[in-house]
């Protein structure tokens, strides 16, 4: 058998006397042949109540490659899933040996009590020894297989007897429940039945039992005779009569049965009969035998005391973990107080996902002699999938004994907590284990929110800088609106000289601004322009501007302008424009077909020739042709309206014209002089459309 020979014990509890014993004689048994031992504290199989099934998550322990053996406290693990629960939770070792211990289990070595025989032995001492045949019973929770045996024994021994059942409850296992318990027999009495005495499944629900029958002035044994079951260190000083199951015996025994397993042997099962245990509750004392299990049941005390002294100060620490702001104030407190606490080992390991355990474990702390600390650093690549995982197991020398404790709050699985085994520090580990939950717990959340911070301040100053950009996309819109606004006054100023005809309507098809060209032509205004347009041509200009309002490009067209007898062919290009309140508008841009196109092309250089224009009349020229203000020449050249107006009138001076009118009709004369009457409309023409399918980028064929 290999040296670092290693037994794994699936336990629900440690802190109470029956568990710790059992726990604490395998332990010994363990440690005499040289053994490892871990005690991973679960919680019952298929149980409901939250606190337990998180725990039921180290049941995965069972199958882990660094144990050799394992050992179900089979009581202690059975629920609402039964024995049958257990067997598949036994069939998970993967042929390792496997005892179970406290009850047998199909199919596998176990080690136990005969709960039957030790109850009907007790039962039948009351019979024949007090006379008892009414009975009060509190038989437990029935979902325990040990109860279920234990009331088996008590229906068959009043069959047997033919003795009426009485009065029969089912319980809890624990002392707040005896007294409430005892009220409910005593109601029973009130009604006229008659009692002996009270049969208790444990002597745990005696003591409650005791309680209530002296507030109540019952004497015992006189009124009442009361008995428990396991005699557990107390019972011996409270006179209670019970049943004694020597767990830790029991412990050694199966440590016993596992080494000839691993032997070869074929081994069967092992079982022991109870002790009875008579007393002053039942109105006997067997002096000799008390005086006997002094030792018994000193220990028994003695570690019961020293259970409860470390219970306090570890509540102390659990206290401070609790108040923790974060995982480095907790590692801190752990780091001085473990050494007072006499805790030797310690190491938390956390899991990589706290929504699943199966991602595996990553250490974070660890506390042993060879030192302590945090582990983030230096053992962040260090993830186990096993629930005994190596970190743990090559920093102890053999033999060890550890207990392995789930962390988890709520739906949070935090991870997992190991310290080493001793009887006197189990309830220092269980309050450090709530602590640690709490602390973990709450450290998450801090985190969580101070990300959540960080996150909004990033936020924060992303909304600022995109609002930052928004202002100033709003201030370039702004710009580009006032541009817009700035160049329209240009089009407007040029389009009421300009021969083409100019309408702009609103989103009612009414007509909000006409150039001069346009007025002459057509007077009306404030109108429905479809009004202005012959009958038989408002169809398809209607149709176009249906097109625009929807967004669709439109190709140039014509109309006929009707005014009274006055009609004209309009050649025409119609877009959509944006109006102050976003509204879509319609601008109509318009060429008479008869009349020659004039004011449109800018002069050649000959005509320069004629008079003696300096370079920057000569440039101040085309931007007065080209529609701009005095103001506007004056910003774009850096001069001031006194200069331009200077320029201007030795223009006209030069040209013998009197104003920018009188300029522009000598240029058109000069045009059709040198070009022709219908050579100029044509060339006006192109260049109007050609600016268009520029604009537009349409070519028409």
């Amino acid at each position: 058998m290999k040296n670092d020979f290693t037994v794994g014990l699936f336990i629900d509890w440690l802190t109470s006397p029956w568990h710790a014993s059992l726990a604490d004689g395998l332990r010994e048994a363990c440690a005499e042949r040289g053994w490892n031992l871990v005690c991973f504290v679960t919680g019952r199989i298929g149980h409901e109540r939250h606190r337990e099934s998180e725990r039921n998550v180290l049941l995965g322990a069972v199958s882990s490659s660094n144990l050799d053996a394992v050992v179900l406290a089979t009581p202690a693990l059975v629920s609402a899933g039964g024995l049958d629960a257990v067997g598949r939770l036994a069939a998970r070792a993967y042929g390792r040996p496997v005892v179970s211990l406290g009850y047998a289990l199909p199919g596998v070595v176990s080690v136990f009590y005969d709960n039957y025989r030790g109850f009907y032995n007790l039962l039948e001492h009351l019979y024949l020894e007090h006379g008892v045949e009414r009975f009060a019973f509190l038989r437990g929770p029935q979902n325990n297989p040990e109860m279920r045996d234990r009331a088996r024994a008590f229906f068959d021994f009043l069959s047997d007897r033919a003795i009426p059942a009485g009065f029969v409850l089912d319980t809890a296992l624990n002392l707040e429940e005896g007294r409430p318990a005892a009220r409910r027999v005593a109601e029973y009495m009130r009604t006229g039945n008659a009692v002996d005495a009270i049969v208790c499944s444990n002597d745990l629900l005696a003591y409650g039992v005791y309680s209530f029958l002296s507030s109540e002035s019952y004497k015992i044994p006189d009124d009442m005779i009361v008995t428990g079951y396991d005699d557990i260190g107390p019972s011996r000083y409270a006179g209670l009569t019970t049943l004694r199951q020597d767990v830790r015996m029991l412990g050694r025994a199966a440590c016993g049965v596992l080494e000839r397993i691993v032997s070869g042997e074929d081994v069967p099962d092992v079982c022991f009969v109870p002790q009875l245990v008579t007393r002053f509750s039942c109105g006997c004392m067997d002096c000799e035998q008390e005086q006997g299990n002094d030792v018994y049941h000193l220990r028994e005390l003695v570690e019961m005391g020293a259970t409860d002294y470390s219970f306090e100060k570890g509540k102390r620490l659990e206290e401070e973990l609790v108040a923790s702001l974060g995982v480095a104030e907790m590692h801190g407190k752990l780091k001085r107080q473990l050494a007072e606490l006499s805790v030797q080992t310690c190491y938390i390991l956390h899991y990589v996902d706290s929504k699943t355990s199966e991602l595996g474990l990553r250490p974070v702390f660890s506390y042993d002699k060879n030192g302590c600390g945090d582990c983030y650093g230096e053992f962040d690549s260090k993830v186990c999938r096993d629930l005994l995982p190596n970190f743990v197991t090559e920093r102890l020398e053999s033999p060890y004994a550890l207990v392995a404790h789930a962390l988890f709050k709520g739906d949070n699985r935090i991870g997992v907590v190991y310290f080493n085994f001793t009887v006197e520090d189990l309830r220092i580990h269980e309050g450090i284990r709530h602590g640690l939950s709490i602390g973990y717990d709450v450290a998450r959340l801090l985190s969580r929110i101070r990300h959540q911070n960080t996150a909004l301040r990033e936020r924060k100053k992303m909304l600022e800088e995109t609002n930052n950009m928004l202002e100033e996309e709003i201030r370039r819109r702004q710009a580009i609106q006032r541009e817009l606004k700035r160049r329209e006054k240009y089009f407007r100023d040029m389009a009421m000289f300009l021969p083409i005809l100019i309408w702009e309507l609103d989103a009612d098809r009414r007509i909000r601004f006409v150039n001069k060209r346009a007025e002459s032509i057509a007077s009306r205004s404030d109108v429905d322009f479809l009004e202005l347009i012959h009958i038989e041509d408002q169809d398809r200009m209607e149709a176009i501007f249906e097109s625009l309002v929807n967004n669709e490009s439109v190709i140039p067209s014509q109309f006929r302008l009707a005014n009274g007898s006055f009609s004209t062919t309009i050649l025409c290009q119609c877009v959509a424009y944006t109006l102050d309140d976003l509204r879509c508008g319609i601008r109509i841009v318009g060429l008479e077909m008869e009349p020659m196109v004039s004011s449109v092309l800018m002069p050649e250089e000959a005509f320069f020739e004629d008079y003696n224009f300096t370079p920057r009349e000569k440039e101040l020229l085309g931007y007065l042709v080209r529609g701009y203000s005095r103001k506007d020449i004056a910003e774009i050249l850096g001069i001031s309206e006194n200069t331009v107006k200077v320029h201007l009138s030795s223009i006209y001076r030069q040209t013998g014209v009197k104003n920018k009118n009188e300029l522009f009709k000598l240029i058109s004369e000069y045009q059709v002089t040198r070009l022709d009457y219908n050579s100029y409309a044509f060339s006006a023409l192109s260049c109007l459309v050609k600016d268009w399918q520029d604009k537009n980028g349409i070519k028409l064929s």
